[in-house]
């Protein structure tokens, strides 16, 4: 099979003129899911059931077309059916201006082989195709976001940026190779004993370059996403709190620090540490060690926030993203919620749902419609699928 690239790819056009949207799925070999074809609404797709029923697989096999893995983070070959030698999912995409893509992804367990394609031709690399089916994700995990450590932070604002910036993904691949070096580099020298005085300059050198790329463009990016949580915070909620985000490295980085300047300060900062990193055995200075901070009218988030403005600020997080997406990736992102009404009363999850189903689509998990059902009518715009144990008993029209 030919590789090309995503760009090179000939699209099939269609007349149609909406918001990214994904007209149907199918599952084979995939989690619980033997073999199940969804078709869903342009709206908001409801999928009901128990919980471990096979609700979540179906946002996870999305998560496979849309960012060739999954959200969870479990590998490809947890994925696959128990007993089944290759899991397959398959589903038609339609572009903002109406183009269709037919975008398949399958892999096989004996021999790790994945395959991705679209419109039948392989994709490679296969990083190449994200970002260009944009998707916003929020689950109960994601509270972590706002309550835990530095480190989902940053997976929040890596997970943006991959998404809109391609060259951001290639420079933080490039950083993540070259820090898992330099740590190999000083673990062994720790072990053996040996001093590496002038024999890490070359490591450190690359590892300087990768990660003031990187810093430079968190940097950047924490400034131009402020104006877009404090735009969704207000459509959120009517009050004078006002959210606020810095992004604050190991480093004093400026408003508009250069790479050479960001360079220089990691230099700096390394050469201070550098006795630190040797007793360790591993690089205490970098991108890897970021804070973004979150705060609420000056107030640190996770130290003086109620459980209710973690849910504000983590929803208005996820509007913003989507707006965020929607403009630097020149397509409408679809919005994935899964299991995030459990805990909502009917008047909040109404107010969720209106925020985000208006933006595009949308495709919801919950154990209890019930609430839904009030807020939505079922048709053609929206549709409520029932799961039960790997199959789809009701809503393909």
């Amino acid at each position: 099979m030919v590789c090309v690239s995503f760009s090179n790819l000939k699209p099939q056009t269609s007349n149609q003129k909406i918001n990214l949207r994904l007209s149907s799925i199918r599952l084979r070999n995939f989690r619980k899911h033997a073999s199940s074809q969804l078709d869903f609404a342009n709206g908001v797709n409801i999928l009901v059931g128990n919980n471990g029923q096979g609700k979540t697989n179906v946002l996870e096999a999305l998560s496979f077309l849309s960012l060739t893995k999954s959200f969870l983070s479990a590998s490809d070959t947890l994925v696959c059916k128990h007993g089944e030698e290759l899991f397959e999912v398959s589903g038609k995409m339609i572009s903002d201006n109406g183009v269709e893509y037919n975008v398949r992804v399958a892999h096989q367990i004996s021999t790790a082989e994945k395959v991705f394609t679209i419109n039948k031709q392989n994709v490679e690399p296969r990083s190449s195709v994200i970002g260009k089916f944009p998707i916003v994700i929020l689950s109960p995990h994601h509270s972590a976001i706002t309550f835990g450590s530095p480190s989902e932070r940053r997976t929040f604002v890596d997970f943006v940026l991959c998404q809109s910036s391609r060259s951001y993904l290639d420079n933080l691949q490039t950083f993540r190779r070259i820090l898992k070096q330099r740590n190999a580099f000083l673990h062994d020298a720790k072990i053996s004993r040996r001093p590496i005085d002038d024999s890490i300059e070359t490591w450190n050198e690359q590892f300087t370059e990768a990660s003031a790329t990187v810093m430079q463009k968190r940097n950047t990016f924490i400034q131009d996403f402020q104006a877009y949580v404090t735009n969704a915070y207000k459509e959120i909620v009517e009050s004078e709190e006002v959210p606020t985000l810095t992004y604050t490295p190991q480093i004093a980085i400026q408003h508009k620090s250069s790479l050479y300047e960001i360079e220089m300060l990691l230099q700096e900062k390394m050469e201070n540490e550098k006795q630190r990193e040797f007793a360790s055995g591993t690089s205490v200075v970098g991108p890897h060690h970021d804070e973004i901070d979150f705060r609420l009218n000056g107030f640190e988030l996770r130290k003086f926030a109620s459980q209710g403005q973690h849910k504000t600020f983590l929803v208005a997080l996820k509007i913003a993203e989507f707006h965020y997406l929607k403009n630097a990736c020149n397509e409408t992102p679809m919005f994935l919620l899964d299991d995030v009404f459990s805990e909502l009363d009917e008047q909040r999850a109404q107010k969720v749902l209106d925020l985000v189903r208006k933006h595009g689509q949308t495709f919801v998990t919950t154990t209890n419609s019930n609430a839904l059902d009030g807020i939505l009518s079922y048709g053609k715009e929206n549709r409520k699928f029932t799961i039960d144990d790997g199959k789809v008993l009701s809503g393909n029209l």
